[in-house]
């Protein structure tokens, strides 16, 4: 496998998440909406980067930009997948990197 690339997921990515091999189990729709929001009101602090290839997704990093009241906002890194085929190419490591870069904004 080659040619992948990366995609910060957004509202409007809640079939192509759904349809994603690369979670633990399989993504449920109430929790997909929920953190990616609507189109109307996108949730801000919640990053999901996915990881493509021309068969659709390989990977994906998860996160949470947090604020608190006595600490500088900070990027929670939840989960970082990547399935079988797309092992061993770098993936894993471009997720940590846009997430963190995400994370920054």
């Amino acid at each position: 496998m080659s040619g992948w690339h990366l995609r910060l997921a957004g509202p409007g990515d809640r079939a192509l998440v759904l349809r994603a091999d690369v979670f633990d189990g399989p993504a449920q729709a109430d929790r997909v909406a929920a953190f990616l929001g609507s189109d109307e009101q996108p949730d801000p602090r919640a990053i999901l980067i996915l990881a493509m290839d021309a068969g659709g997704v390989v990977g994906f990093a998860s996160g949470q930009v947090q604020d608190h009241p006595d600490k500088p906002r900070s990027l929670f890194i939840m989960e970082l997948g990547v399935n079988e085929a797309g092992r061993r190419q770098g993936i894993g490591r471009a997720l940590v990197q846009a997430i963190r870069a995400e994370g920054r904004r």
